[in-house]
């Protein structure tokens, strides 16, 4: 049995105008929510993660309630403040101040969210979509951040209750939907990949005035984009740069994060002058680092292959850019470029396998390699094949 017409309200710590990719997949979701007839209310925060303006990019129609909270900065300390300031503040005021959903949904980070979403959903005798981004403690545990044994017990208690409590569990990998699946008693998991919006990113923009601006010059970039932190283990990238500094390439470094500052002076102290490092950039600028780019670099820490896929990987494809899948063999980055056709894969993850790869390049080839991800993106992973499953999940009694 479907509705039409249900109100959802949605759990999100990061939201338009807020610019990460969370952020602009949730956004892009609520619209699509509202254009088929939906009323979608999102409890967030006061933008605090990179946010273009203060009202930008807000779609039209959404109620948002936000919890007050400081700017996010590169001190683990400070963004879990902002956590724990956001699950006090989503708590009170899904109890308090949300109208009476028909359907939550919580999205991970932070880790209890989906505890949270589980209470006002019960309080307001509504169904809990619980969409994990992030599996914890996993992803913390794996990554060397957390191995304090009752502070994971405590987070694996508190996400399997989540689990074992919502109407339906998505996620977009099949390994955490698997682990997911093993500690949730019976709980519907659904495999939803993220999406990416092809007409937002489309091949075609010209990245010349990118490239002057930044001193790109080289007949070869090799580009990344997106967060700089633990999880990029983007000094393999530059261990590679080195290795590589007689070839006519240059490998740019787009972005933010906890990493920013070493990598940075790294890359001064080595003289590393075929990698160049650009700021931030604001999302209304991401077709031109695509374009100004030839290939993208996608990374993934190893221990995180089945726990992550990073969504500029299918960024990249919808852009018409191979990328570089620097990630474990069993991850699912590797596979989306197998199976894609649309990229290069790493095998081990050395600093000369990297640059083997790099040295390998054939410029002749790339544009047919481009043209084969966008089509396997628009096929698998559209935002509208997106919107389609949650639709249904939504309308679903």
């Amino acid at each position: 049995m479907t509705s039409r017409g249900r109100h959802v309200l949605i759990f999100s710590v990061v939201f338009p105008p807020d610019n990460v990719s969370t952020a602009h997949l949730v956004g892009n979701l609520a619209e699509d929510l509202i254009t088929a007839g939906h009323r979608v209310s999102v409890i967030t925060t006061t933008p605090h993660s990179r946010p273009e303006g203060t009202a930008k990019g807000e779609p039209a129609g959404v109620r948002i309630i936000r919890i007050p909270v400081p700017r996010k900065g590169r001190a683990a300390l400070r963004n879990a403040f902002i956590w724990l300031l956001y699950l006090i503040g989503a708590f009170w005021a899904g109890m308090l101040r949300g109208r009476k959903p028909d359907v939550v949904l919580a999205v991970t980070p932070p880790p209890g969210i989906g505890l949270i979403g589980w209470w006002v959903a019960r309080r307001h005798r509504a169904r809990l979509v619980y969409n994990v981004k992030e599996l914890y403690p996993d992803i913390a545990v794996a990554l060397g951040v957390l191995d304090a044994r009752p502070l994971v017990a405590m987070m694996r208690w508190t996400e399997n209750r989540a689990f074992r409590k919502a109407a339906v569990v998505t996620t977009h990998t099949d390994g955490i939907a698997r682990r997911i699946a093993s500690r949730s008693d019976g709980t519907l998991v659904e495999l939803i990949p993220d999406g990416v919006d092809l007409d937002a990113i489309a091949p075609g923009t010209d990245g010349a005035g990118f490239r002057t601006e930044f001193g790109i010059m080289a007949p070869l970039v090799i580009g990344y984009a997106g967060n700089m932190g633990v999880p990029q283990n983007l000094d393999l990238l530059l261990d590679a740069a080195r290795l590589v500094a007689d070839l006519p390439i240059q490998i740019v470094l787009v972005g933010d994060g906890t990493e920013r500052e070493r990598l940075t002076a790294r890359i001064s102290a080595e003289g590393l002058g075929n990698v160049v490092a650009v700021p931030h950039q604001p999302v209304s600028r991401v077709p031109e680092i695509y374009a100004a780019c030839d290939v993208m670099y996608v990374p993934l820490a190893p221990g995180l292959g089945a726990d992550a896929m990073p969504s500029k990987a299918y960024q990249a494809l919808a852009a018409e850019r191979p990328i570089i899948a620097a990630a474990p063999l069993d991850s699912e980055v590797t596979a989306l470029v197998r199976e894609s056709g649309a990229g290069f894969t790493i095998d081990p993850l050395t600093p000369e396998a990297v640059a083997d790869v790099i040295r390998a390049i054939d410029r002749t080839l790339l544009a047919e390699m481009g043209r084969r991800g966008r089509r396997f993106v628009r096929e698998h992973y559209s935002r509208e094949a997106v919107a389609a499953a949650y639709l249904r999940i939504v309308e679903t009694e």
